[in-house]
């Protein structure tokens, strides 16, 4: 059986020391873009329901104005 105890290259272990200490430094502040982005979508998407809500109101609101206004002109006057 052959030891293999001692033959691995300083270098190497370094190097996979080095990747795994930048991936586990790293996680995190990806972690928080990835938040970040998600609630960037969030409240752009909250800012665009508001509007697209606030316009129907305003379209429903006028239309409620010209039918009652339609049917004041449609109305007879009274005759003195």
């Amino acid at each position: 059986m052959v030891d293999l105890v001692g033959t691995t290259n300083t270098r190497i272990v370094d190097s996979v020391t080095g990747a795994a200490t930048l991936l586990t430094g790293q996680s995190p502040s990806q972690a928080f873009a990835m938040l970040d982005a998600v609630m960037v979508e969030t409240l752009g998407m909250a800012m665009y329901n508001a509007v697209n809500r606030q316009q129907n109101a305003g379209m429903t609101s006028a239309a409620a104005v010209t039918a009652a206004c339609a049917r004041m002109l449609g109305a007879p006057f009274p005759v003195p």
